[in-house]
């Protein structure tokens, strides 16, 4: 028994000591055969810069679609979820209303045409009737005139035959009485003549005396004293008469005439009643149109989904009422919101990839909004569409989808793997070989893409940073590259 444990002890002893050599040659291995790091030489090459973030899919922005024209639906066609294409029937209408309209917007137009026309054709004779009322205005006028000047003269004549008449008159009297008077001194001197030759001288006197008296007095007796001669008198009769058709005429023109001038339209006013016919003109083509329209029904703009129907059938819907809302089979893009760090480095026109699941799709940036957005996270970002190179790629709207923007390339500039950078409060940092040794180096960094950083300062050209996962407790220890 003694020998056996003595034997056994021996045994524990021997393994411990074995167990002691180990470990001082693993430690003397750790200390002079330094554990190997992957590396890489800091070297100068092209970084494109690239922006990753996760977007969803979408597409075209929903339409919604509108009833063209007023009337009752006799048929919706399509429900929500249903796939429809361009130019589908969506709703069809009930066409008595819209033939009601056409007769209406027809019949109106022919009132007005034929009120148009009727007017013209009143304006017509009535301007006629203006224009023979002043043609006959004027040549009755010009009778007139003529009439009245013939008056005149036959007034003057007779006054002038008056006044001659009792100027002879009066002549002849006044002799008449001048030879009166001398025969009675006449017959003085014969009544007391004395001797034979006195008395007959007397006698001679009064006689002479009494012949021109005589003579006088038929001389009166024949002046002439009637105003016109029978010819004149039949002629101033004939005038008078003449005057009176005349002016019967004249009356009867002047109220021929204001009538016509009062019935006569304007041509302000026919322009009213042609533009009466131009705007019935128009409701007759609107209601046509409607009617063709309704005839045709409502077709499908583009090719989508009805995620909306807004009406059924039977509904009585007026124009511009909505239909259904559709979300169209094209257009497919991503939108991602970029932050205020990454929004300066993307340009309308870059070129992008969209991956979804294990397919990675070419795509290029399509528009950048001019207003910054509140996101989930309650911070500020700006919405950028990305759409697919390929347009025949149409994925299910609202999925994820990881959405990367390349930037512009930066050629011949310092750059490293982006797995020798890492960031803490201080900024970026790498590790770098110096001697043999692990050193921290802080650097700054420019564009990164393609797997690549650019360094801006920090290490230079042909420098060695590690790759492989280091710590801060690995400072100062030796390693080599692998």
């Amino acid at each position: 028994m003694k020998v056996k444990e003595m034997f056994r002890t021996k045994k524990k002893q021997c393994i411990a000591f074995i167990v002691v050599c180990v470990g001082i040659v693993g430690l003397l291995a750790y200390n002079l055969i330094p554990d190997s790091v992957d590396v890489d030489t800091v070297k100068k090459s092209s970084v494109r810069a690239s922006v990753t973030e996760v977007g969803n899919i979408a597409a075209d922005d929903a339409i919604t679609v509108y009833s063209p024209v007023a009337g009752k639906l006799s048929d919706v066609l399509y429900k929500n979820y249903d796939a429809v294409k361009e130019g589908d029937i969506l709703v069809k209408y009930d066409l008595t209303s819209f033939e009601e309209n056409l007769n209406t917007a027809s019949a109106n137009k022919k009132y007005y045409q034929d009120g148009y026309n009727a007017a013209v054709e009143k304006n017509n004779e009535y301007k006629a009737m203006l224009n023979k009322a002043t043609v006959e205005g004027d040549a009755t006028k010009k009778n007139y005139v003529s009439l009245m000047e013939a008056r005149d003269r036959l007034m003057i004549t007779q006054e002038s035959r008056n006044q001659s008449a009792q100027y002879n008159l009066n002549r002849l009297e006044a002799q008449l009485a001048s030879l009166n008077a001398q025969l009675q001194v006449a017959e003085a001197e014969l009544e007391s003549a004395e001797g034979e030759s006195a008395i007959n001288d007397a006698k001679n006197k009064v006689k002479s005396l009494e012949s021109q008296i005589s003579s006088n007095r038929t001389a009166i007796i024949s002046v002439d004293t009637r105003n016109m001669t029978m010819e004149e008198y039949n002629s101033y009769l004939e005038i008078l008469r003449l005057l009176d058709i005349v002016d019967k005429a004249w009356n009867e023109n002047k109220e021929n005439e204001n009538i016509a001038k009062q019935a006569v339209v304007s041509n302000s006013q026919l322009a009213q009643y042609a533009d009466s016919i131009e705007v019935a003109k128009i409701q007759e083509n609107q209601a046509s149109r409607a009617l063709d329209t309704a005839k045709t029904g409502l077709m499908a703009s583009c090719d989508g989904t009805i995620t909306e129907k807004l009406v059924d059938t039977g509904s009585f819907v007026e124009a511009g009422t909505p239909l259904f809302i559709i979300q169209p089979s094209s257009g497919y893009k991503a939108k991602v919101m970029i932050s205020r760090f990454d929004i300066g480095k993307i340009a309308v026109g870059q070129d992008a990839s969209i991956t979804i699941g294990d397919t990675t799709y070419e795509a290029k940036v399509e528009s950048i909004s001019p207003l910054a957005e509140v996101d989930s996270s309650n911070k500020p970002k700006v919405k950028v569409y990305v759409s697919f190179v390929d347009k025949t790629v149409q994925p299910t709207i609202g999925l994820e989808a990881d959405v990367k923007i390349y930037a512009q390339e930066k050629k011949d500039v310092l750059t490293t793997s982006d797995k020798a950078v890492y960031t803490d409060d201080n900024g970026d940092y790498v590790y770098v070989l110096e001697k043999g040794k692990i050193a921290r180096r802080n650097i700054t960094c420019g564009a990164r893409g393609n797997g690549l950083v650019e360094i801006v300062e920090g290490v230079n050209e042909n420098e060695k940073v590690i790759t492989s996962p280091v710590t801060e407790d690995d400072i100062g220890t030796r390693r080599i590259a692998n």
